[in-house]
């Protein structure tokens, strides 16, 4: 109360400061003890952001149902998550500490001294887990479903060998970092920016960030029918392209890449914002050519897009539908592209070999507004039309390659 009373002008902030107090008055070491070390900030001020950051983890903990003796850390353990707010704050980032705050505030941050600390940091580290502010100097800062993650992972060593296992996890981490960068550059991107520019201060910026953290409660189940999809998906394309009953490592896919011609020299005259507009753009009719083709988009490597499948018809369809998805708009910059099939090698998500590096190659071959093809794909595409375009000295290999130009009218 006393630590209070010197906050009496931030109004609704100190009412609802006090309305949880009372919520866990049969819980006093539990509630007061978290207060207790956020003393210093509520008695040096008046600011109604700053009682905001103090009271939403204890909001979220009581909403979220956590018993005290689950937030209460234990003797061996520590709980940074409260001390991070006031340091962001005085670093002067109150706008961005509205997610940071609230996706911390709902896992209780522990300090593990167990058997087998060497395997976490293994696995930390191939997730990409990086030290957090308000960890302990000697920990990345472990949650306790981090730690009941990695032992899951730990139980994958059982089917996988250790190798392997750690291979998977880099991939799920790379995964969910882009992920997690995405949603977080797409909040402040959009939200914040729209929200600075109409005169919004940073209090209402946090509480705005704060309720769209939110959605992640629960949103974690909600993606696993997307997830066993992807893997059914991935599954019967792996069936189609088996080259061999007893061959489990190499497959036979068609891959084709496309990129654009001038876009370099294009987005150097680009302002920002309309450079991520075309970013924008380019990723969305990528991703939506390409699927509705009937092929996977393996990934985005700047202007140019990968994409693979066992049918070589389904991956020229995608190179002649981005082809004209790209050349709509701006006559500065040009698609062009390249298919090759073959045996390549199937890895982490991504495919390896010759046949991938003679498609790549393709690309830088053709002339804007081209398909430029291998013999192979020629032989294995039933549904499209091919034009001779003579033979190819091809960087990286040492004989003339045969080459077509897909019809694209």
């Amino acid at each position: 109360g006393e630590a209070l009373a010197g906050a009496e002008d931030a109004g609704d902030e100190l009412d609802r400061l006090r309305q949880l107090l009372e919520v866990v008055h049969g819980h006093p070491e539990w509630g007061l003890d978290y207060l207790s070390r956020q003393r210093s900030q509520i008695t040096r001020t008046t600011d109604a952001a700053t009682l905001y950051l103090v009271r939403v983890p204890l909001e979220r903990a009581i909403a979220g149902g956590l018993r005290p003796e689950d937030a209460r850390p234990e003797p061996d353990h520590q709980e940074p998550v409260a001390d991070a707010m006031p340091l962001e704050l005085r670093d002067g980032m109150l706008a961005a500490i509205n997610g940071d705050a609230a996706v911390s505030a709902i896992c209780t941050a522990v300090t593990r001294s167990v058997d087998g600390r060497e395997q976490f940091d293994e696995y930390a580290n191939a997730m990409g887990f990086q030290r957090l502010r308000w960890a302990p100097d000697d920990s990345l800062g472990y949650t306790r479903g981090e730690a009941e993650l990695f032992a899951t992972f730990e139980a994958m060593t059982e089917i996988f060998t250790d190798e392997d296992a750690l291979a998977f996890v880099r991939v799920i981490g790379t995964m969910l970092a882009r992920v997690g960068e995405a949603a977080v550059s797409l909040f402040m991107g959009d939200v914040e920016t729209r929200m600075l520019a109409s005169g919004h201060d940073d209090l209402e910026i946090a509480k705005v960030g704060y309720d769209a953290t939110g959605l992640m409660d629960g949103f974690t189940d909600t993606l696993d029918p997307i997830l066993r999809r992807h893997m059914m998906q991935a599954n019967e394309r792996a069936r189609e392209a088996m080259i061999a009953p007893d061959e489990r490592l190499q497959y036979r896919y068609a891959v084709g890449f496309v990129d654009l011609v001038g876009f370099t020299e294009r987005s150097a005259s680009m302002t920002p914002q309309a450079l991520a507009r075309f970013i924008r753009e380019f990723e969305a009719k990528a991703h939506d050519v390409v699927n509705r083709e009937g092929a996977r988009l393996v990934k985005l490597i700047g202007d140019e897009a990968m994409f693979t499948a066992p049918d070589a018809d389904a991956v020229c369809r995608s190179a002649k539908g981005l082809l004209v998805a790209f050349g709509e708009g701006d006559e500065d910059v040009v698609p062009r592209g390249g298919v090759a099939i073959g045996d390549v090698i199937a890895l982490g998500g991504d495919y390896f070999g010759p046949v991938v590096n003679l498609a790549s190659r393709l690309v830088d071959e053709a002339v804007p507004s081209e398909i430029l093809v291998s013999a192979e794909v020629v032989d294995a595409a039933s549904s499209c039309r091919f034009e001779p375009a003579g033979r190819r000295m091809v960087k990286g290999f040492s004989e003339p390659i045969t080459v077509q130009s897909l019809v694209t009218d």
